[in-house]
């Protein structure tokens, strides 16, 4: 198999769009507390009265943030689940990231100010999962800046087009994060974690689908003892460990996991480890063909910065 530098940012085969979405699925109490939430919204700024489902699921990527465009019914109907449709904690949480995006930016994010963090390969964009749903991998160990502030700013212009990348219909991304190697010289500082994990409690709720660990080593049980506070319950549960040396070559389709492990091996703390998604092949949610081969796909895609920048910025 020959490799590619060229990620996949446009699925192929898109899952189906719900008929009336996203309102169809939800029953007609939950759409009260939507229109209620809207209400709110508008008496601050009638611009939100009316109900805004633009075709792209993400605003221009300059000039002033449109606060109607980005204010639409999957994502006010977002904001309601994360806080478990109370409205007036969706209206103050929502006012919160308007003013979060009209100051900081995100879509506003020149590449050219970021490309600095992206050409070791850190941070990439490439393949969906079952579900349409994009993956954004990380790899720690790839770290070679000490520029926090501007570190941060590429997650989030990561996290942007990870959303412009979703197909009609879909919400979410998924997060893999490789730790092989990763040690206290090449980590990250846990402060620079908690604030990314503020950001995305924030300012992007209900937009993680699955979170995927690979190789955590005893760094990574140190390092949750820091920022494991800082995790919501419900984040928790979506965050699944591979052990890819325990991952068999071919993925046998089943209702089981193919990689087994209890709370209580040394590689998995108990106390540490609560609230997870356990142990998985992530082949059981995203095809082989859509996952990169490093981490048991057979999409073999090799980042070369030069190709993947002007793809991704395309």
């Amino acid at each position: 198999m020959s490799s590619s530098s060229v990620p996949i940012l446009v699925n192929p085969s898109p899952p189906p769009v719900l008929a009336g979405h996203p309102r169809a699925k939800y029953t007609p109490d939950q759409l009260q507390k939507l229109d209620a939430l809207r209400e709110k919204l508008a008496a601050n700024n009638p611009a939100l009265a009316a109900t805004a489902n633009p075709a792209s699921p993400s605003p221009p990527a300059s000039g002033k943030h449109d606060d109607a465009a980005w204010c639409d019914d999957a994502c006010l109907l977002r904001y309601l689940r994360a806080v478990k449709w109370d409205t007036d904690a969706a209206a103050k949480r929502i006012e919160s990231t308007l003013k979060w995006r009209n100051e900081y930016g995100p879509h506003r994010i020149d590449p050219a100010e970021v490309e600095p963090e992206a050409i070791h390969g850190k941070e990439f964009l490439t393949g969906f999962d079952l579900h349409g749903r994009p993956s954004l991998y990380l790899v720690p160990r790839k770290e070679h800046t000490k520029t926090y502030d501007r570190q941060l700013r590429y997650v989030v212009y990561n996290l942007e087009r990870a959303i412009r990348a979703m197909p009609p219909g879909v919400e979410s991304l998924n997060i893999l994060i490789d730790y092989e190697g990763l040690s206290v010289f090449t980590a990250p500082p846990a402060s620079q974690s908690k604030k990314v994990l503020q950001i995305l409690g924030d300012h992007y709720p209900e937009r993680l689908g699955k979170g995927f660990i690979f190789n955590p080593s005893w760094y990574l049980w140190a390092f949750f003892k820091i920022i494991g506070p800082f995790i919501d319950p419900i984040t928790r549960s979506k965050i699944h460990f591979v052990n890819l040396k325990k991952l068999p070559a071919e993925f046998v389709n089943d209702s089981s996991d193919a990689v087994a492990a209890t709370p209580n091996t040394p590689e998995k703390p108990q106390k540490e480890a609560e609230g997870m998604g356990g142990w998985t092949d992530p082949r059981r949610f995203i095809a082989p063909e859509m996952l990169v081969t490093e981490y048991g796909g057979k999409h073999d895609f090799v980042y070369d910065h030069d190709v993947y920048w002007k793809a991704v910025n395309a």
